[in-house]
């Protein structure tokens, strides 16, 4: 620990002032206090644990910055058997200063040589799997040994303690971030990816049980993508089961748990088609309908022609995946295409609702947000049959046409009622151009 003489000055009157205030105030205080703040250190924390205050105690779990501090309480909870308390030092994301959750609870700067850290894992309950799991602070490395489903850690654990993991770490935006638009070179790529990776490997490694599978479908679709080096094929055929209390009906809108793993797994293979010379019949004709419906949210050279035959086929389900398919939105004639299928398939619902149709204009507002430029209006060319697309070149020559519609109109007008309504025309068609401009 640094002595007063040593410590910063900002961090001396923070102390004066903390250990002075209220519990609302310390609360409000360390809840809003960014990470890495200079106004923390490891003597202030620990003058406040000196409080052996309940409510204090829980603030410091979720949002002390040092490690010291939450060792202290985290080992509070083990020996008293405090829940709560255990539970809030698992979902702290402040702890900057030291090891990641859960090395820091244990002050071990080497989690698979941790005698307490096991035996602690041994019997962690259903409650700390989903805070620790879903906690974006999570130690990286330490999850991604634990996804390898080899470590010691994951084989103490019961299948639905496993099962419990998967479906945390799908809330956790840990496994939906990649590199945040730093560059990386190779080494550092690839240790980055290695964590989207060994979540896809789960898919050569995990039990192909009714459970796993949908799970692990919910996962996938969560996770970041990322080139696998493995058979993607092979590993699809695993979960080519029939799933007996999840038969298909004519207006199903979605694939199954099983499906669902392979469509995610199939994206890795056809992204890898798209240069080739393949014709869409190889994939629209594919005897499995999870690579189909990949197929119909993918591939970027789909017709008119394709999405009607392909509808016919497959009916609600090839519309829900079609709708997914970003290439289908970029012109208005597919757009056009798409919504009259959604209303095909909606009226053969047999009770009439309007899924797919829903489904469409949700969709399309999501893409109008993203993608605005798509949808820009057409103004129509009274010279001609065919839109003029709205664009720099035929915005000036519409602006060029009603500056010399108005100037004409002032000209006029001036020749007729004489000097006086000139002056009045002229600012009237000053008027008019400061509304142009602030239109277009």
């Amino acid at each position: 620990m640094n002595t007063d003489e040593s410590r910063d000055s900002k961090v001396l009157i923070k102390e004066a002032e903390l250990l002075n205030a209220s519990n609302d105030f310390i609360y409000k205080f360390y809840k809003n206090t960014e990470k890495y703040s200079t106004e923390i250190d490891d003597i202030l924390e620990a003058k406040l644990l000196s409080k052996n205050d309940p409510f204090i105690d829980i603030v410091l779990a979720q949002y002390c910055q040092h490690e010291a501090t939450i060792f202290n309480l985290f080992s509070t909870a083990i020996q008293s058997d405090n829940l709560p308390l255990k539970l809030a030092c698992l979902s702290n994301e402040f702890s900057a200063y030291g090891n990641s959750i859960p090395s820091s609870l244990f002050r071990e700067n080497r989690w698979d040589d941790c005698p307490l850290l096991l035996d602690w894992f041994k019997s962690i309950s259903y409650s700390e799997i989903e805070v620790l799991f879903s906690n974006k602070s999570i130690d990286r490395n330490w999850l991604e040994s634990l996804l390898e489903c080899e470590d010691k850690f994951w084989t103490i654990l019961k299948e639905d303690q496993q099962k419990h993991i998967l479906r945390s770490l799908c809330k956790n935006s840990v496994i939906q971030h990649r590199d945040n638009g730093f560059f990386l070179d190779g080494l550092l790529e690839y240790e980055h990816n290695k964590l989207f990776y060994n979540i896809w490997s789960l898919t050569d490694k995990l039990p192909t049980t009714r459970q796993y599978a949908y799970v692990l479908s919910i996962l996938l679709e969560k996770t970041a993508f990322t080139r696998l080096h493995f058979d993607v094929v092979e590993v699809a055929k695993r979960w080519d089961i029939v799933d007996e209390k999840e038969s298909k009906t004519d207006d199903e809108l979605s694939l199954n748990s099983y499906e669902l793993i392979r469509f995610q797994l199939f994206k890795n293979f056809i992204k890898d088609l798209y240069g080739d010379d393949c014709s869409n019949k190889e994939h629209f004709d594919n005897p499995d309908i999870a690579y189909r419906c990949c197929a119909y949210s993918q591939l970027k050279n789909i017709t008119i022609d394709d999405m009607n035959s392909i509808v016919e086929n497959d009916g609600a389900l090839a519309v829900n995946y079609l709708l997914m398919n970003d290439n289908l939105w970029i012109f208005e004639e597919t757009r056009e295409v798409l919504q009259d299928l959604c209303y095909k398939v909606d009226r053969k619902h047999p009770n009439g609702i309007s899924f797919c149709t829903n489904d469409f204009l949700v969709r399309k507002k999501k893409m109008e947000e993203l993608n605005p430029k798509w949808f820009i209006e057409k103004i129509f060319d009274e010279s001609n049959d065919d839109d003029k697309l709205l664009n720099v070149g035929t915005m000036r020559e519409f602006l060029k046409e009603l500056k010399e519609d108005a100037t004409n109109g002032i000209v006029n007008i001036s020749k007729i009622f004489g000097k006086e309504l000139f002056k009045i025309g002229l600012i009237l068609y000053a008027i008019l151009l400061i509304v142009l401009i602030i239109l277009f």
